[in-house]
């Protein structure tokens, strides 16, 4: 029992430089993804999006060519900003992040 507890230890010190890596970098995405402008097409799905909320249609109310899935992708953030009175844009990069630190 001893012997596995010292490979679970000299395991775990090996690990830690690779987990400091990791959280870098996530660290620095996460600051880049808060000091650039959000993506042209990401902000007119957004802005499909709203109109959704509003009541209008897809395909019928407004033009896109996209499938119904790329709309629907950004409600949850819609949703939580107009909830929260929070931008959107801001929700999507963190939502995105969460994904990522889920993943």
């Amino acid at each position: 029992m001893n012997a596995a507890m010292n490979r679970s230890m000299q395991d775990a010190s090996k690990a830690w430089p690779w987990a400091a890596l990791t959280l870098a970098l996530f660290v620095t995405g996460a600051v880049m993804a808060c000091l650039r402008h959000t993506d042209v097409d990401v902000a007119w799905l957004l802005t499909l999006g709203e109109k959704l909320l509003a009541g209008q249609r897809p395909y019928i109310d407004m033009i896109e060519t996209n499938p119904p899935m790329s709309i629907l992708l950004y409600l949850p953030a819609l949703i939580a900003g107009r909830g929260l009175g929070v931008a959107p844009e801001i929700l999507v990069n963190l939502l995105v992040l969460l994904a990522i630190a889920a993943s």
